[in-house]
């Protein structure tokens, strides 16, 4: 049985149900909520997606996927890391981006998290959106269509370069 090339491409690489987290090792954030994360994973189902080293964060109890190749990171636009998902019957229904401990106890319905930790502390850039990563994450995710084409795209003033980028982020969409 043959799937269609153009409409997989469009479809996200399927999350598993429950907590999903994207981080990376070279983030300062990221080695923040380690502790959290642990803490997490001992009263939730929880998953870790590692950007750069699958080792990270290392603990016994922690489910860490590797995801240097960046396919999941750039599939559900990943931004900033750490990134917490919650996941319900394969859907995304919650989203906290770096470390707020009101957002994450939200997401997680749990109290009490990160105690010791500041209140608030901003996330890194993902490296699903670094430049000298980006193209090659977009490439390899759509690698079945055919013929290739880049385009220019102007950043109007006052938009920042990841607006300009979404209208034209999906090659199977028209933006004509």
């Amino acid at each position: 049985m043959s799937e269609d090339p153009a409409a997989s491409a469009q479809e996200r690489p399927p999350l598993p149900s429950g907590l999903v987290a994207f981080v990376k090792r070279e983030c300062p954030t990221c080695e923040l909520v380690v502790p959290v994360l642990r803490a997490i994973a001992q009263q939730a189902p929880l998953t870790i997606y590692s950007q750069d080293d699958p080792a990270f964060p290392p603990g016994p109890g922690l489910e860490v996927e590797d995801d240097r190749e960046l396919r999941l990171s750039w599939h559900h636009e990943i931004e900033a890391v750490p990134t917490l998902l919650r996941i319900e019957a394969g859907r995304e229904v919650g989203r906290a981006l770096g470390w707020h401990r009101g957002e994450w106890e939200a997401l997680c319905r749990i109290d009490g998290l990160g105690p010791g930790l500041p209140e608030l502390r901003p996330g890194c850039g993902s490296l699903s959106v670094d430049p000298s990563r980006a193209a090659n994450s977009a490439s390899e995710a759509f690698s079945c269509l055919r013929p290739r084409y880049s385009r220019l795209i102007t950043v109007p003033t006052g938009h920042s370069m990841m607006s300009a980028i979404s209208l034209y982020e999906n090659p199977c969409t028209s933006h004509r």
